[in-house]
């Protein structure tokens, strides 16, 4: 398969003014220890002048705590290829913005370090991203992702594959412009996995890898842990690993794959608090223990916000 390409990528959320340049010269985060940060400095000021290979790709994530957040993370950054992904009604860290459109303007801000020639991907289907093609320059290209017939590369038939009537993967299919092209991910499940297949599949085609192998190299993805990774449990049981963060988008979506599982025993699940949601708080937790109503059969919830889930749960 070619090309192939040597890439970095951030490790876990180095995704602020601290963590992209720790990502650019591949250091490690200091946290509270002054030690690491003065070793930091040296290694990056030699990492800067040293001649050894630099990869061909470096892959960024920026995130928005704050006002203001991406445009310092990426300041003097040009970005060949920017992807912004789901914004959604009641975003994660709304708690720090006037209103979840004043999110969606930071997400934004992304596209103004897109390079002359650059190419923005795009998702579709969120009506508070799909418009943000029409402010790119006539030079720079779009690219729609998503299930709605309006996009440039789609995913259908998406499905939750079975071995021994237990959930094993995720299948679909992605229709471009020129292909149709199947694709199963193993270990992991949910209807928002398909969406980040076709990002990184627009990404690799974007950067000259062809449909074919990009298809290819998708299908032996590890899973991350803590989004929906499946796990073996004991006496037959799958735990559904959905740690690693929280915001009302992925657990809606976390409850609406346990609710597209078939299955004749009991399913469970387990919430906890959902953080930095300001305002939208309160209604956002009573809102998720509605929603697990339809999703299983035992409802456990845990945290400071415990109650607020239950009884949206109870009223339901």
């Amino acid at each position: 398969m070619a090309p192939t390409y040597d890439t970095r990528a951030s490790k876990k959320s180095f995704n602020s003014e601290f963590g992209v340049p720790l990502t650019i010269l591949d250091l490690p985060t200091g946290w509270n220890s002054p030690r690491v940060w003065i070793l930091n400095i040296l290694r990056g000021a030699w990492r800067i002048i040293s001649p050894a290979p630099y990869p061909t790709w470096l892959i960024l994530e920026t995130g928005a705590d704050h006002p203001g957040d991406i445009t310092r993370s990426l300041n003097g950054i040009s970005i060949d290829i920017a992807v912004i992904t789901r914004i959604g009604d009641t975003p994660v860290h709304v708690e720090f913005f006037p209103s979840v459109d004043a999110v969606a303007h930071e997400k934004a801000s992304l596209l103004s370090c897109l390079a002359p020639n650059g190419t923005a991907i795009l998702n579709g289907d969120d009506p508070r991203v799909a418009p943000l093609a029409k402010t790119l320059s006539s030079e720079q290209r779009a690219v729609l992702y998503g299930t709605g017939a309006h996009n440039d590369i789609r995913a259908e038939h998406i499905h939750i594959v079975y071995v021994d009537d237990k959930p094993s993967g995720l299948s679909f299919t992605i229709i471009t412009h020129n292909g149709t092209y199947p694709v199963t991910l193993s270990h992991t499940i949910g209807m928002h996995h398909a969406y980040t297949a076709l990002a990184a599949f627009v990404i690799a085609t974007v950067a000259g890898v062809s449909p074919e192998d990009a298809i290819t190299r998708l299908g032996t993805v590890s899973p991350t842990p803590g989004r929906l990774h499946l796990i073996e449990g004991m006496r037959g049981i799958t735990i559904i690993d959905d740690t690693y963060n929280a915001s009302p988008v992925a657990v809606v979506a976390g409850l609406a794959t346990l609710r597209d599982i078939v299955s004749n025993n009991q399913k469970i699940a387990i919430l906890g608090d959902m953080l930095e949601l300001g305002e939208f708080t309160d209604d956002a937790h009573r809102a998720i223990g509605t929603d697990a109503v339809s999703s299983c059969d035992i409802l456990i919830a845990v945290g400071q916000y415990a109650p607020l889930i239950a009884e949206g749960a109870t009223n339901a």
